[in-house]
């Protein structure tokens, strides 16, 4: 619900080829957007070369260099977690390379991105959770409000409390690191966080 796309831009890049890079190798996360990029670019000619950002800015800069150089045409980039500025992702903005964001965004970044309202979003769920008689309501992230993502999630998880008069407590806040590159080893991470959480409770 509330999936949105911001307009491409006209440039001057002309190559059959398209790269989407992602933060890091929990490669499950992104299956499934890496097939409709696939999809698409197929359905337009296009061949689609899959990568990773890089662990840090220079090697991020370092991957950028390499597409341009070898005539991708654009980049799909997912951004990286607990950041809210890319000086890399800046950088293509100001050049004119062809890029769009996929799930987070850069506030003060006016370039192409592909998201839902994650405000609105997480507001409808907690309404939910409300009128079905829950108050105490939790909001559990495995990353920093500074991915925005996250921190529109739970901008819409307080609103919806405020709205129905209930108090944010912030022990209600669960925070999770996780790490692994397993999905099942992920969901076993989280299950182990959120019991902690409710024994101290």
């Amino acid at each position: 619900k509330g999936n949105f796309i911001f307009e491409w831009q006209e440039n001057n890049f002309h190559s059959e080829s398209i790269a989407f890079l992602v933060p890091d190798t929990r490669i499950f996360l992104f299956m499934n957007m890496l097939n409709g990029v696939v999809a698409a670019a197929t359905a337009r000619g296009y061949t689609t070369t899959f990568s990773f950002l890089g662990a840090n800015d220079v090697e991020e800069q370092q991957n950028f260099t390499k597409l341009q150089n070898g005539g991708v045409a654009g980049v799909v980039i997912f951004p990286r977690s607990n950041s809210d500025y890319d000086p890399c992702i800046w950088n293509l903005f100001e050049t004119g390379y062809p890029f769009v964001l996929v799930d987070r965004y850069y506030p003060d970044l006016p370039c192409p991105f592909v998201g839902i309202d994650n405000i609105d979003a997480t507001y409808e769920a907690v309404t939910y959770m409300i009128r079905r008689g829950f108050h105490s309501i939790g909001f559990a992230t495995s990353a920093d409000l500074n991915t925005t993502t996250i921190r529109d999630r739970f901008t819409g998880y307080q609103k919806a409390l405020a709205d129905h008069n209930i108090s944010y407590q912030p022990s209600w806040l669960i925070k999770s690191e996780i790490k692994s590159s397993s999905p099942i080893s992920d969901e076993l991470e989280e299950e182990r966080v959120i019991n902690e959480y409710f024994v101290q409770l």
